[in-house]
């Protein structure tokens, strides 16, 4: 199995596993978030209730595989997992798009495995996705709707491509 192989197989296990989203959330598993641990992590009260929320609605869905992310978490998890980077590696959405590990493509250009980003008019990334197919991303989309693929639309504005061998 590739590389790129492993990035895709890993994102699309958390998209199916009902994975919530949460601010700075790195792969931990679910079933040891509590409530202390999750109002020290998020931002607000209210951000850390939507969580619980969502958590609360998927309790069916949610396995003991299911685990926390935010966006630039779950995309360094997936290539942690490949080999692509190495262990203890961590950063942002813009300090992802900003790695000189990661070669820029036009968005037009982009392919499964690639790094897509929304990118402000001043250069700066706020979120991160996955390209896991033509048209379609894994992302960790937001405390309302945890890890999920989608469609591409127009905001993904930025891509990088990462070396695989």
């Amino acid at each position: 199995m590739t590389q790129k192989d492993k990035v895709l197989l890993y994102a699309k296990k958390q998209a199916g596993r009902c994975s919530p989203y949460v601010w700075g959330g790195q792969g931990q598993k679910v079933k040891n978030l509590t409530v202390v641990k999750l109002a020290n992590m998020e931002n607000s009260g209210a951000n850390a209730g939507r969580v619980a929320e969502f958590i609360y609605n998927h309790r069916k869905s949610i396995t003991k595989y299911s685990k926390i992310f935010d966006c630039s978490g779950l995309t360094i998890c997936a290539l942690i997992y490949a080999g692509v980077l190495p262990e203890g590696y961590d950063d942002t959405a813009n300090g992802l798009y900003h790695d000189k590990k990661f070669i820029p493509v036009a968005i037009s250009d982009k392919q499964p495995g690639d790094l897509i980003f929304k990118v402000d008019s001043d250069d700066n990334a706020y979120h991160v996705g996955i390209v896991s197919a033509p048209g379609m991303c894994i992302e960790a989309k937001g405390r309302a709707y945890g890890v999920v693929e989608n469609r591409i639309d127009s905001v993904w504005n930025g891509c990088r491509r990462p070396i695989y061998t």
